[in-house]
């Protein structure tokens, strides 16, 4: 039942050992949809998922109004592209109570100079925003 778990207040999900592809990512994405009071999330995102899985979790982030504390890793990835990029960053720009961002592009060889413009466009609409750590 999604009652009490409505009130989860901190998940971490590892991925990046993983084999799953763009639609497990698509059921995480609904999962958290349906966790409304979420204030930490740690995402390290499998290497599989492309700009679809991307596509998928923006859209759920975006209704995480309460999150303070989010940590993205897109460890090892070579299926995301400067395009997914943007879309997480637009997907996050709803995140205003946003205090702790990190995001992590380590091992990430086809994410370039766009990918990495589009979080420094997503940083002004964080007003709230206290502490960065982008690498």
């Amino acid at each position: 039942t999604w009652g009490r778990m409505s009130l989860l207040r901190s998940l971490q999900i590892n991925l990046t050992s993983t084999k799953l592809t763009d639609s497990a990512v698509a059921f995480l994405a609904e999962t958290l949809y349906k966790l409304p009071s979420l204030a930490h999330l740690t995402l390290q995102l499998t290497p599989r998922m492309s700009d679809i899985g991307a596509n998928s979790l923006a859209e759920s982030l975006s209704y995480l109004s309460n999150l303070r504390e989010f940590s993205l890793s897109f460890y090892k990835n070579s299926s995301i592209s400067d395009v997914g990029c943007s879309i997480f960053a637009e997907g996050m720009s709803n995140l205003t109570s946003l205090k702790t961002l990190c995001v992590s592009f380590s091992m990430s060889y086809s994410i370039s100079d766009g990918g990495m413009s589009s979080f420094g466009e997503l940083l002004p609409k964080l007003r709230s925003l206290e502490q960065l750590n982008i690498g």
